[in-house]
């Protein structure tokens, strides 16, 4: 069965798994849909096809569904006691997906449901922990769990937000909940998302607040600033965090950064064992990191290598059934000449038998002379 395909001229990716479908009926793949803007209505895009903007009317989802809006969907998460996880979304047809799923439909439709859904489930003050580990909410969910939380008076929050495409927009919301007198979090986990210089610029300014409550913060895996890297110094220098852990190993950490790490270390003593774990951990990650790419290296020339064998494999399963294929057409064109053969043997068989029946008729018809002329000789005689 042949994909369908995105009709941008730059593309020509399959539109199986995720796509909009124009007005016109052709397809654009999701990396070319355009984003949603503040006119929701009529949203547009340029078709390859036929040359001119055309109306997006439906859109796909990873669970085979096609919509064409998003009414009936439902954000939901699994409970376990005084932790909430799993953030998910059901479609109309109770399916379970990602929220990204919704989200390039339509981000504002993402954000309204994650915040209406947060701000329900967190009335209830036994909830301590937000553990939405590798859940990809992107930017407009970050901004509804911040929101969320922003008017939280009674709790203290671990927020886990690893691995969930966190960029600008939704660095800053963080941001903003940081620097909100009312905010409750005592755990951050900004881990593995791609939080760079603008986005760290605006966390840095939180990390100077006078009010700063957090005791751990892990940010490793992110493109830090420079500039965030010396508030972290600053804040550790100047004793203004009370800090348990903080965690920037995987980052780019250089040997310049590491030597402030050392002297803020000597100027801290409280924070010794702090920031020799981190040290610590720094090394820690480079030495796993080189193991890693070795374990990979090796992983890969054995990909290689199973990949040889199986072109080979392929390649001798080709001439076998090649062999095969010339060996019953050979058998087919065998029969066909015995037929052939049988066939002239049996006209041939025919045609002698025809033969040996006009040779006897025609011996009966000089016969049949000879016999008269007899009896004819034998009467004469009696006579």
């Amino acid at each position: 069965m042949e994909r369908a395909r995105c009709c941008a001229p730059d593309c020509r990716s399959g539109c199986v798994d995720q796509f909009a479908m124009l007005s016109c009926g052709h397809l654009l793949c999701k990396k070319h849909t355009p984003a949603e803007t503040a006119l929701n209505e009529g949203r547009k895009a340029r078709c390859g096809v036929c040359g001119v903007d055309e109306e997006i009317k439906q859109w796909s989802l990873t669970c085979g569904c096609v919509v064409s809006k998003l009414d009936g969907f439902e954000v939901f998460a699994t409970r376990e006691g005084s932790r909430i996880s799993l953030l998910r979304v059901r479609c109309q047809k109770k399916h379970e997906m990602l929220v990204s799923n919704i989200k390039w439909v339509s981000s504002r439709y993402a954000y309204n449901a994650i915040l209406s859904y947060l701000s329900e489930v967190l009335k209830d003050d036994s909830i301590t922990t937000l553990d939405f580990n590798c859940d990809k909410v992107g930017d407009e969910g970050a901004e509804a769990i911040a929101n969320s939380l922003m008017y939280l008076h009674y709790k203290f929050i671990t927020l886990n937000l690893w691995s969930n495409d966190i960029s600008d927009k939704g660095a800053k919301a963080i941001a903003e909940l940081l620097k909100n007198d009312n905010y409750k979090l005592a755990s951050l986990n900004l881990r593995i998302n791609q939080i760079g210089y603008e986005e760290a610029r605006a966390m840095s300014m939180t990390l100077r607040n006078e009010n700063w409550r957090l005791t751990i913060i892990e940010l490793g895996n992110n493109d830090l600033s420079e500039e965030l890297l010396k508030s972290i110094y600053r804040i550790l220098e100047e004793k203004k965090a009370i800090l348990s852990r903080i965690q920037l190993a995987e980052t780019a950490v250089k040997s310049e950064e590491r030597k402030r790490l050392a002297e803020a270390q000597q100027k801290n003593v409280d924070l010794a064992e702090l920031l020799k774990s981190n040290l610590e951990m720094c090394d820690a990650s480079i030495r796993e990191s080189n193991e890693k790419k070795t374990v990979i290296d090796k992983q890969q020339n054995l990909h290689k290598k199973s990949d040889m064998i199986t072109q080979l494999d392929e390649s001798l399963k080709k001439v076998e059934e090649d062999f095969k294929l010339a060996s019953e057409k050979i058998v087919e064109q065998i029969g066909k000449k015995a037929a052939e053969v049988r066939e002239f043997r049996r006209i041939l068989s025919a045609k002698g038998e025809e033969v040996n029946k006009r040779i006897a008729e025609e011996d009966e018809e000089k016969k049949k002379p000879l016999s008269a002329a007899k009896g004819e000789c034998a009467h004469n005689h009696i006579v």
